[in-house]
């Protein structure tokens, strides 16, 4: 779910793996059995990503546009303000 909002919030996840997998206490053993459990939950979420993101762009083709690079800054601009504070 982190991944398919905003792709930094994805890092807090590496974080605490960090903080699990790091404890002096651990066996490498156990290191490596979580390092193989917490690769496999990232490609998961990154294939589930990628999933919603194909999805979404073959539902909402026209509306994707507004998410790409351009060319006419101005109008870019305007078009943002103008859908971001209309009042319903």
């Amino acid at each position: 779910a982190a991944l398919s909002i905003h792709q930094s919030t994805a890092m807090f996840f590496w974080v605490f793996a960090a903080v699990t997998v790091l404890k002096p206490d651990t066996e490498i053993h156990d290191i490596l059995r979580r390092i193989c459990w917490y690769g496999l939950l990232v490609m998961a979420g990154l294939l589930l990503g990628f999933v919603v993101y194909a999805l979404a762009s073959y539902l909402y083709i026209d509306e994707l546009a507004r998410g790409g690079l351009v060319q006419d800054i101005p109008r870019k601009s305007y078009g943002f303000f103008v859908t971001r504070y209309r009042t319903p």
